[in-house]
């Protein structure tokens, strides 16, 4: 009978020991689901926390939207008003570049006026020289034809004075 005893103490205190293990767990079972809870809760507010902020944020970003929608409409009747001038700017610029190639062929007359100017002056200024040269050389000459002349007028008179002389020889001698 004591074994049997003994053998159902034992049995029972295996079964307390599983109970135990079992309580146990159970108890970190609970403990567990609490602290899921505790946390499905925090997290729910969280996420409630977060809904609340994109709420507000998604209506901040449609009331930029709307705000950036009539700058848009803005900056599209400025981009119109900014295509008409830079339409009047390429006229003035297509203008301009007709004025500059007919300033190109007035230069280039004036240029060629201006050389053939230049060509003329140089000739007058060597005609000028040339006429100086001429000038100091008629001078020269002149000069020269003086003296030539003088030369001519002295062999002359002396030539006289030995016609004379020859004739009152001849006249001597005849």
């Amino acid at each position: 009978i004591m074994e049997i005893y003994e053998h159902e103490l034992a049995t029972r205190s295996t079964k307390e020991t599983h109970l135990q293990d079992l309580l146990e767990a159970k108890t970190m079972a609970l403990s567990q689901a609490d602290r899921l809870i505790a946390q499905y809760r925090c997290r729910r507010a969280q996420s409630e926390s977060e809904c609340a902020k994109l709420r507000t944020l998604l209506q901040e970003s449609e009331k930029r939207s709307a705000h950036q929608q009539l700058e848009l409409q803005g900056l599209v009747t400025t981009q119109q008003g900014l295509e008409e001038e830079i339409g009047q700017l390429h006229q003035s610029r297509r203008q301009l570049e007709r004025l500059t190639d007919e300033h190109n062929l007035l230069r280039g007359a004036y240029d060629e006026q201006k050389h053939k100017l230049d060509g003329t002056l140089r000739s007058l200024a060597a005609a000028q020289e040339e006429q100086s040269s001429l000038s100091d050389l008629l001078d020269m000459q002149r000069k020269h034809c003086d003296k030539l002349k003088a030369q001519f007028e002295s062999s002359n008179s002396q030539l006289e004075a030995l016609e004379r002389q020859h004739q009152q020889l001849i006249q001597q001698f005849t």
